[in-house]
This record gives structure tokens, C-alpha cells and sequence, in this order.
């Protein structure tokens, strides 16, 4: 169930963005969005195609040209290299694709993006990485090279690879493209066991299973959420 706003509006937020702007070439997509994301908050993204909701994503994570405007994370507003580099680290993401390599099975994905982040796999790192699996109903196939997996079981190996690393903020773009009645099920399991400690923006075209989650649900259009 969503946090009710009251407790909401007494934290600080985890990222906020203020007048965000963002242009391919001549062609100007965001124009001065505003948007403020709480711990415990999922925020639905809903809009047109081409409305520019992946393109919002990308900006706040580039790690190429800063936009214009100010992304805040933790109070704290986005200025070097270094703050940058702290805001990703803190991120999950899904997008269109898993992220994961079809040529290493699925253990040894979620190993390496765990060594990736904290240097090696340690006990903690073996716990976490069997209890997603387990929750993915994937632990079965977990010697099996990714390729062999269908894409809805990519998609889930996805989603483990985004909550490795205990992120307190999530980036979803269409995250239930590609699941089966269980793979959606395993996605609010996540959603529900960890939010509290994280915020969520979720891109979507459709509202209808987020309802009995989202905070809010937000629309872009015309470069502005409205």
C-alpha cells in the first residue's frame, strides 16, 4: 500500500528536481520539469510516446553533458563529477533490456555486478544474492546460461541485478515488459519488501497495475509534467 502523503511530507526528499531542461539538437523535449521524489514514494510517469519520460530518466542519470537545471539527491545539488558518480551508485535500473550478459549464467551475473559494486562477494553478498534469485523463482536455473532464458526470466534477472546493491532509488522504464502473472508478482514482492528505505520513478503506458502501489501518478507533456 502507498505511504499516506502526512508521512511523506515530513521527510526530506531522496532526489528533487527543479527546472529541468534537455535538448536534442534544436529540438527542445524537456522544458523546465519539476518533480520531487520521497523514500517510500513510487511515482508513476505516464505520457505520449516521444513525450521525452525516457529522456527524463537518462538526464538525471547521464553521466555525460550535465542538464540544465538542478537535480538535488539527498539535499545535497548536483554539481561535480563526484556528486554525480554518488547519485548513480545509489540508483537501480531497468530499462527496455534486462542488463545482464547472455553468455555468463545467472549466478554468475548477479556475482559480478556485486563485485562490481562492493569488490568482491562476501557472506552478505551470497545472502542476497540467493534470496533474489529464490524470489525470482529463478534459483532452479541458476547454473544456466542467460541465453537459454526467455525474456521474461531476463527481465527477472534484471530486476535482481537492480537491487543488488540496496539502492534507495529506483528508475523503471516499463519494468513489467516481458512478464508472466509470476514475474509480476515477483516485481511488487520487491517493490513491497524494500520500499520503505527507497523512492521509485516508473515509466508506463499502463496505470492500471501500479494503482494499488503509486503514490502518484504524474504526466508529461508538452516538456512539463502536469
Amino acid at each position: 500500500m502507498p505511504l499516506p502523503e502526512s508521512a511523506l511530507s515530513a521527510q526530506n526528499p531522496i532526489l528533487k528536481l527543479e527546472n529541468l531542461h534537455r535538448s536534442y539538437g534544436y529540438k527542445p523535449v524537456l522544458k523546465g520539469v519539476d518533480l520531487t521524489l520521497h523514500a517510500g514514494e513510487v511515482v508513476c510517469l505516464m505520457g505520449e510516446n516521444g513525450a521525452g519520460k525516457t529522456t527524463l530518466i537518462d538526464t538525471v542519470l547521464s553521466r555525460l553533458r550535465p542538464p540544465v537545471g538542478t537535480i538535488a539527491y539527498n539535499g545535497k545539488t548536483i554539481e561535480s563529477a563526484a556528486d554525480r558518480a554518488e547519485l548513480l551508485s545509489r540508483a537501480g535500473v531497468l530499462g527496455h533490456e534486462a542488463g545482464v550478459f547472455a553468455d555468463l549464467s545467472a549466478l554468475e551475473n548477479l556475482s559480478l555486478f556485486y563485485r562490481a559494486y562492493y569488490g568482491h562477494v562476501d557472506e552478505v553478498g551470497d545472502k542476497r544474492i540467493t534470496n533474489l534469485l529464490g524470489m525470482a523463482g529463478l534459483a532452479h536455473r541458476q547454473h544456466d546460461l542467460v541465453r537459454t532464458f526467455s525474456r521474461g526470466m531476463r527481465q527477472k534477472l534484471g530486476i535482481c541485478r537492480m537491487m543488488l546493491h540496496s539502492p534507495d532509488m529506483l528508475f523503471l522504464d516499463e519494468p513489467l515488459s516481458a512478464l508472466d502473472t509470476m514475474g509480476v508478482a515477483f516485481f511488487f514482492d520487491v517493490v513491497a519488501e524494500f520500499r520503505q528505505g527507497l523512492c521509485a520513478l516508473v515509466v508506463t503506458h499502463d496505470a492500471a497495475p501500479f494503482r494499488r502501489v503509486a503514490n502518484r501518478f504524474e504526466r508529461l507533456e508538452n516538456g512539463r509534467i502536469s
